[in-house]
């Protein structure tokens, strides 16, 4: 049977509020339709956007107290291939004997999670490629604060919320791929509750 199911868009919409479910969805509605988001999904996505665009326009930060970081054989060769594309990146890492290393700078971002700084490198030495474990991290990176469920979400936050996944560049899937929203038309709801169609019957009988 036909429920809410995952959309392929080039738009979101602007959705209202309407409310929760399980402390984990949100419900909205738009025009004819309603919206089944998920809160942590929704939260991410805008998470991940903020990181990259602070990524792509703030300046990177020099630590004051360069930390020591210890890489593998394996590791210190992705490094060797990936120098320039880290440095670029803002990650400036200096030799400090045999398989240690000093984190020089960060990008900005980081500065307010000092405790994820080696494991952000390390991330960036993994998968197949930079842009790929780079993607990753900052997954990883927007996952760790985004609202988890069973996290009540008043209505102001829960629309500010909503705002902010409708001005997304891609609002439709959190960084991991999941989708953020379910959507049924309300021709479908009534279809599914025996109606000929909501506004018909109102039409019609006057009434619903």
């Amino acid at each position: 049977m036909a429920g809410p199911a995952p959309v392929q868009r080039a738009s979101f919409p602007r959705l209202r509020f309407v409310g929760a479910f399980r402390e984990l969805y949100l419900l909205a509605e738009a025009d004819d339709e309603l919206y089944v988001v998920d809160q942590h999904a929704a939260h991410e996505r805008v998470l991940y956007e903020e990181l990259s665009r602070r990524y792509r326009e703030e300046p990177p930060v020099e630590l004051e107290h360069p930390e020591l970081l210890n890489l593998s054989l394996g590791e210190e060769l992705a490094y060797q291939e990936r120098a320039e594309q880290l440095e670029a990146a803002g990650l400036v890492l200096e030799p400090f004997g045999p398989g240690r290393y000093r984190i020089r700078s960060v990008p900005a971002f980081l500065t307010a999670h000092p405790a994820l700084v080696a494991e952000v490198v390390k991330g960036t030495l993994a998968g197949h490629s930079f842009a790929e474990a780079w993607r990753t991290v900052l997954a990883r990176l927007a996952c760790l604060p985004a609202i988890k469920a069973g996290h009540p979400m008043a209505e102001a936050p829960a629309q500010a919320l909503l705002d902010a996944l409708a001005r997304c560049e891609m609002p439709w899937t959190c960084p991991h791929g999941r989708p953020t929203a379910l959507v049924m038309s309300e021709l479908e709801l009534a279809r599914r509750f025996g109606r000929r169609g909501v506004r018909a019957v109102e039409r019609v009988n006057g009434k619903r």
